[in-house]
């Protein structure tokens, strides 16, 4: 069995979608290749950063943001995050969390 090749048009149109905010399944589907193949295209031809890159830059959001407003439900419901997270993505850069303020 041969290797299914992917025509240049799809894979413009890959990068494209992947680079609008679609999810790489829905793309796949949409195409009719494998979300691995749309995955692969897209971080290797179109500079779409990596899953752990992401990760990274979710987690320097969470610190920007926590350390504008100081409150970490805010932070949670801005990003729509859970709390739990925003205190583990804290408590792994080493930032002291802020004792809330009496009212």
């Amino acid at each position: 069995m041969q290797p299914r090749t992917i025509a240049d048009a799809v894979r413009s149109e890959i990068i494209a979608r992947a680079w609008d905010g679609e999810t790489f399944a829905h793309i796949a589907r949409d195409l009719g290749v494998s979300s691995y193949q749309v995955g692969r295209i897209a971080m290797r031809e179109g500079g779409f950063p990596t899953r752990a890159a992401l990760i990274e830059l979710q987690r320097d959001a969470i610190c920007a943001a926590y350390e504008q407003s100081g409150s970490m439900s805010e932070v949670a419901k801005r990003l729509a995050l859970s709390d739990q997270t925003v205190s583990n993505t804290l408590h792994a850069r080493g930032i002291r969390r802020q004792k809330p303020r009496r009212r």
